[in-house]
């Protein structure tokens, strides 16, 4: 079992939102589900409940070297 701080233990395709939020840093899904809505995150449907909801591990990586870039440019070092 990983902590939420140590990364996770492989590198598919797809994250659940669980773990992009664990990821990140962050409580709830939730945040994930309104990331993947305002077009910050690619989310993609891999199967027909609702729990199905993915983000894909392209559009993660592309999201956390923004945001780092975003850091670097503001505050002149990655948080």
């Amino acid at each position: 079992m990983t902590r939420a701080s140590e990364p996770l233990p492989h590198k598919g395709r797809y994250m659940t939102l669980s773990e992009v939020a664990r990821e990140l840093g962050l409580k709830s899904p939730g945040s994930i589900r309104n990331k993947i809505y305002a077009g910050d995150l690619v989310g993609v449907n891999v199967g027909t409940t609702g729990s199905s909801l993915r983000v894909t591990r392209e559009s993660f990586d592309a999201y956390c070297a923004r945001i780092e870039a975003e850091a670097l440019a503001r505050f002149g070092r990655a948080s």
